[in-house]
């Protein structure tokens, strides 16, 4: 939800997921959010910090209902600390300690929801961040393999 327009202060590392969607409740007793697991979240930092590119640890919103996205719901997010929104955090994080197995989400600031006005940036075009992205993931995935 903040604007950022530079490719290395685009990489966020989910710390906690502000649970507005259904999955989750699935997998996990209700709460207003689900924290991530921790070691992997700094395990995940340091894989970006070995490629001096900037990051942010962030709260996140999960929400599967984009249309309603709105200047009101998006102003109280970001009143809990919200810095993003995405679809998938709470569900993937809540599944991944039902399963208990290690889990850890980086996000890249595609669109921005900030402003009065949906700013797409034409994310679909940031191949090479998509593919940074995997690559860091990638890494971290054999870290937490080996």
């Amino acid at each position: 939800m903040q604007p950022n327009t530079d490719m290395g202060e685009s990489i966020f590392i989910v710390s906690e997921a502000v649970r507005d969607e259904g999955t989750s409740y699935h997998y996990l007793p209700p709460s207003r959010s689900v924290a991530a697991d921790q070691e992997v979240a700094s395990l995940l930092a340091d894989v970006v910090t070995k490629r001096d590119l900037k990051y942010q640890k962030c709260k996140t919103w999960t929400t599967d209902a984009y249309f309603r996205e709105t200047i009101s719901r998006r102003n109280r997010r970001q009143e809990e600390g919200c810095e993003t929104v995405e679809m998938e955090a709470a569900a993937l994080i809540a599944v991944a300690a039902f399963r208990q197995i290690r889990f850890g989400q980086y996000l890249y600031a595609g669109d921005d929801i900030s402003g009065a006005v949906w700013d797409s940036r034409e994310w679909w075009h940031a191949t090479e961040l998509r593919h940074l992205v995997v690559e860091l993931a990638a890494e971290a995935a054999l870290r937490l393999s080996g």
